[in-house]
């Protein structure tokens, strides 16, 4: 797999918000990619991955698919409100990502050598996912993605910048959405961690 840091600045929007994005960004940036994306996430029964700080998603988005393992990265000097994380990616055909949501167990083959450890002899499971409707733009320096995420019971917004700098891009897109009139509100949590929070609420 081939692993590499994901250095984000994620805001949350609402509703309103992210419609306003949504007519201005393509004035700014052009016409965007559209990205329809299904997400699902793989730990054990009893949440090893998630206790080590660890997840594996798998995501089909337009005729490929996607493996993902993330974790904390060791290192993360980087601004507040700034998530920095480790990525393990393998790219997948939809056929082979078919054959992974039918058998976890060859999925749990295709980890990192510290996911396996962090499972040791449980098993891997389906635990949840989510749909997510992404456009995306380049502007020179950082990847735009504007988000809205159909979670279980609930509709989420948010616009995501990564890039390598990320406090410039803050700066920058701060700037943007003052002449639009939109607040700058950090989103702290994941949506793989508010999947996991309605998850539990609904037991």
């Amino acid at each position: 797999m081939r692993m590499h840091l994901e250095i984000e600045v994620k805001w949350a929007l609402t509703g309103a918000e992210h419609a306003r994005l949504g007519s201005r960004l393509p004035r700014l940036l052009g016409p965007p990619r559209r990205l329809a994306q299904d997400n699902r996430f793989y730990d054990s029964a009893d949440g090893r991955l998630r206790r080590a700080g660890l997840a594996c998603r798998l995501r089909r988005e337009g005729a490929a698919a996607l493996l993902t393992c993330k974790g904390r990265a060791a290192a993360a000097p980087a601004p507040a409100g700034t998530s920095v994380h480790e990525e393990h990616e393998r790219h997948l055909s939809l056929g082979e990502a078919a054959v992974l949501e039918r058998d976890p167990a060859a999925l749990a083959l295709l980890l990192p050598p510290a996911w396996r450890e962090a499972l040791a002899a449980a098993s891997l499971r389906f635990v949840g996912g989510f749909a997510n409707q992404r456009r995306q733009w380049w502007d020179g320096a950082t990847l735009v993605c504007l988000d809205r995420t159909a979670f279980p019971g609930r509709i989420d917004h948010e616009i995501e910048l990564e890039g390598p700098e990320p406090a410039a891009a803050g700066e920058r897109w701060r700037h943007h959405f003052a002449g639009w009139r939109i607040g700058v509100r950090p989103q702290p949590v994941s949506k793989a961690a508010r999947l996991r929070a309605l998850l539990t609420a609904r037991r």
